[in-house]
């Protein structure tokens, strides 16, 4: 058998390739508070339902959440101020 090279075949099905290759991307990597999935235009955000990922998270989730309402409510304002300029403006 020395110096010889034996020949070997691996047959590989491309479609189970292509499924294994989508199973471990990663699409896209978005913030918290734009993860929202299904209730996205229901004005419901995951962050308000404070569920922990993981214990090690939950401390700083805890204080998350409320820097998170008053974030929100700030935001909330400009927007209705915005809003006012804009209709002030037309007239």
């Amino acid at each position: 058998m020395r110096g010889q090279h034996l020949a070997v075949g691996i047959d590989i099905h491309v479609c189970a390739a292509r499924l294994f290759q989508q199973l471990l991307q990663v699409d896209q990597i978005v913030t918290r508070n734009e993860d929202c999935g299904v209730v996205a235009n229901a004005d419901v955000h995951l962050r308000d339902l404070r569920c922990a990922v993981a214990r090690g998270v939950r401390r700083v989730q805890q204080r998350h959440g409320l820097h998170a309402i008053g974030t929100r409510l700030e935001h909330e304002r400009g927007e209705r101020i915005r809003r006012q300029r804009i209709v002030q403006r037309r007239r």
